[in-house]
């Protein structure tokens, strides 16, 4: 919901918030907003007293945020070790590849996550940021949900055969949901896509929407095919 609270809201929001020190789930949506870095380093000072999280949501979508901030964010998130299940949007913001690799290697260290939601669409998020949180995500065997949305990043065919890898190892996904639109893919990104999500038996909710790329017809019906495999899938292409 778009409102005026700017970096000087954050603070005030935050320190009632750090009142609450017995905590095990908190979601904070502040977007559309005039919150920057500031505003965020405010909000992660307070965020790092509450260890007894287990489920966070952070929606901070439209925003002047830049990997700044997300640094700032990223440190605080490794800190949360009993968090289960994660949602950070951060989508139409200013992060990069550095910003990427800073919440890839908070993420790394939340082994206990079941459920990772990562909202990171129309950012400058290119190949290098994509593959490392790709790489992260990988090592997160307890995952049973996953939606990540990379929409309008240039991820490329390398970052496409990244996530491709990274959700091949997941074995224990019941959820999956993958918004690569406008990101650059072409026929490599797609095939191995499709190949990584054969090997997913587990499967009861599928998404994929990777329109607006560089995808031939041949391509397109190796994705639609996935349907006769996942009958529940929503294949957008």
């Amino acid at each position: 919901m778009k409102n005026s609270i700017n970096d000087f809201g954050i603070r005030i929001l935050t320190k009632a918030i750090g009142a609450l020190i017995n905590l095990t789930s908190l979601a904070l949506f502040v977007e559309a907003c005039k919150v920057g870095d500031t505003g965020i380093k405010e909000l992660t000072t307070t965020i790092r007293h509450l260890t007894k999280l287990t489920r966070l949501k952070i929606s901070l979508e439209d925003n002047t945020i830049t990997d700044s901030g997300v640094y700032a964010l990223a440190e605080v998130i490794g800190e949360l070790t009993e968090l289960t299940s994660l949602t950070v949007n951060l989508v139409m913001n200013n992060i990069g590849d550095a910003g990427a690799c800073a919440l890839a290697k908070a993420i790394g260290k939340l082994k206990r996550l079941t459920s990772l939601t990562l909202d990171l669409g129309g950012n400058n998020i290119e190949a290098f940021g994509a593959k490392a949180i790709e790489d992260a995500i990988g090592r997160l065997s307890e995952l049973s949900s996953l939606i990540i949305n990379l929409w309008g990043n240039y991820v490329g065919n390398s970052g496409a055969c990244a996530l491709a890898e990274a959700i091949s190892k997941l074995k224990s996904l019941t959820r999956l949901t993958i918004y690569l639109g406008q990101s650059g893919i072409g026929a490599s990104g797609v095939r191995a896509i499709v190949d990584s999500l054969r090997t997913l038996t587990r499967l009861m909710t599928l998404e994929i929407d990777v329109r607006w790329n560089s995808i031939r017809d041949s391509d397109r019906e190796m994705l639609v095919a996935l349907e006769k495999l996942f009958p529940f899938a929503r294949i957008l292409c």
